[in-house]
């Protein structure tokens, strides 16, 4: 059985990942991408919940 709190820090690393791995890229020194980054920061959050 699965706490609050272990689920919590589930989803906060899933999160987490979900940012470096897939929206990270879209941003660089030169064009750091601001809208597209947040939009793709905005969607872990519901492909986290699917997978919780």
């Amino acid at each position: 059985m699965l706490f609050t709190n272990q689920i919590n820090r589930i989803d906060y690393f899933c999160k987490l990942g979900c940012a470096i791995r897939h929206c990270a890229p879209l941003s660089s020194l030169k064009n750091p991408n601001v809208v597209k980054v947040a939009e793709c920061v905005d969607s872990c959050s519901d492909k986290c919940s699917i997978k919780n």
